[in-house]
């Protein structure tokens, strides 16, 4: 029983982490339809709550500033504190608002060019995992064509090494280091040895590839091309580090989230005149909706963290199953047939067979 409950808790913990929130998922056709629907403008609720727990601390930081600007205004002035926000002195209450808007451009331009240079770090990400796919079906495709009929043994090494490439990619991505555990299911023991004992597993498992088309002793041109594809991995590899070891300037990202949090905790001094005690719940609304902007930058900019990395994976590899299971079906389709004449111009072309 203790097991079970604990179980649940973290699963739920799991499920309300900060990180899961943000992940995105493969979309179908009925995902499509449901992200055109007019539903999209309502808030969900478990996800609002997620959200509200992730941006919880911010939030609840400036609505305890608007409540201490509202409590020194409503008792403090009264009590004979200096008068800063006094409601009757419209002036005041004018230089407040100046104060906001002189600087409210400048809160807009950093989250926005803060955003765009996130999105198009996710963009490449999701390029570079694309082309993953193009990648492990062009090297099937080439080789299961190209290497002779009696390397069958040497084709099914190349099958499993192409179907651990997308996997070894993703953990090297997200820092994982359990090579036995994500790939016991598609190489074999010595080969999840060597793959547990290197440094960089996607690199040295295109390493054992270009070996395998290597002793296959192809004609160089069918070679260049399939090497030309495992060099293309090894890229894919290259742009992930990359993105994964440099972030966006951390200058401009901390300088970003210090601005807002001055901006916000002035807004209640601005808003006090005019809403009294509403200027906490204002408040409250404008960080939320600042704040999820800026949040939504800091998720995208570690683009491997919210793309569907596991989904993708398994696209590439049933994709490698369905080409290594049906090549030698794919090449039945070479037989001699009976010759189907061309169309002749003038006559409408269907999709049914001719009938002799």
């Amino acid at each position: 029983m203790q097991k079970a409950l604990a179980r649940q808790f973290e699963e739920f913990r799991h499920w309300f982490h900060h990180d899961e929130l943000f992940r995105d998922q493969g979309f179908d056709r009925e995902a499509w339809s449901r992200h055109r629907s007019w539903r999209r403008h309502l808030p969900e609720g478990f996800v609002t709550v997620r959200v509200l727990h992730s941006l919880g601390y911010p939030v609840f930081y400036y609505i305890a500033c608007s409540i201490l600007v509202c409590s020194y205004a409503q008792w403090a002035e009264d009590a004979g504190a200096p008068k800063i926000f006094t409601r009757q002195n419209q002036l005041r209450s004018q230089r407040y608002y100046i104060a906001l808007l002189l600087t409210s451009f400048a809160v807009g331009l950093l989250i926005v060019f803060r955003t765009n240079s996130s999105y198009g770090r996710w963009w490449e990400a999701r390029t570079v995992w694309g082309g993953m796919l193009n990648i492990t079906r062009n090297i099937m495709r080439e080789s299961t064509s190209w290497f002779p009929a009696d390397q069958e043994d040497r084709l099914l090494a190349v099958a499993r090494w192409t179907a651990a490439l997308p996997p070894l990619l993703k953990m090297h991505c997200r820092w994982q280091k359990d090579v036995r555990l994500e790939l016991q299911d598609r190489l074999l023991p010595h080969e999840l040895d060597y793959m547990a004992s290197v440094m960089n597993p996607p690199v040295m498992a295109a390493t054992v590839l270009t070996q395998l088309v290597a002793a296959a002793n192809l004609p160089n041109m069918l070679q260049v091309s399939l090497d030309g594809q495992i060099a293309k991995y090894v890229d894919s590899v290259g742009a992930c580090e990359r993105l994964n070891k440099q972030p966006i300037p951390l200058a401009y990202t901390r300088h970003t989230s210090r601005f807002l949090l001055w901006w916000l905790t002035g807004v209640p001094f601005a808003l006090w005149a005019d809403y009294g005690w509403v200027t906490p719940a204002i408040t409250a609304i404008v960080t939320f909706l600042l704040l999820g902007v800026e949040n939504i930058g800091i998720q995208i900019e570690e683009p491997f963290q919210v793309l569907p990395l596991q989904a993708m994976s398994a696209s590439c590899i049933a994709g490698v199953h369905e080409i290594m299971d049906r090549h030698a079906e794919s090449k039945q389709m070479m037989a001699p047939s009976r010759a189907i004449p061309m169309p002749t111009p003038g006559i409408p072309v269907t999709d049914k067979p001719p009938h002799f």
